[in-house]
């Protein structure tokens, strides 16, 4: 009988430097990273690793009408729980991150939608530093 608030077990990545590159971007722990370098690279996009962690929204629609989606939960509740704790992280102690937050905050949303749209932008930045093997840089990752 397994305890369901006990972490699942993982193995730590064998490759460090991916890890340590994904350590990189702010919030993200070297768990979090860990988890992220096991992700299957050969994906079409980043939405596909947004979907996996189950934070892609689902569509609520029907004829002309459209209602507003929620976010799906389908994918590793392990990794959604560590990537809105990288958010957290992030907008606590990186400045970007932090201005996205008071943007969204601004805009009408609760605290944890932006802290959940924070979480896929990070999911996403991960993506390219992984798949595309490009640096984590804020003026990229946060030009408009």
């Amino acid at each position: 009988m397994t305890n369901k608030t006990q972490a699942p077990s993982l193995e730590l990545s064998s490759n460090e430097k991916e890890v340590s590159e994904l350590q990189e971007i702010p919030g993200v722990s070297e768990i979090t990273a860990s988890l992220v370098s096991q992700l299957e690279t050969d994906v079409k996009n980043a939405n596909s690793w947004v979907a996996f962690a189950g934070m892609d929204t689902s569509v609520r629609q029907s004829g002309t009408w459209k209602g507003k989606g929620k976010m799906t939960k389908r994918g590793n509740p392990y990794l959604r729980k560590r990537l809105y704790n990288a958010a957290w992280g992030a907008m606590m102690h990186d400045e970007h991150f932090k201005a996205y937050y008071d943007q969204l905050r601004s805009r009408g949303r609760g605290y944890v939608e932006a802290l959940c749209i924070i979480a896929k932008k990070i999911l996403r930045i991960a993506y390219q530093v992984r798949v595309n093997h490009i640096k984590y840089d804020p003026k990229i990752a946060f030009s408009a």
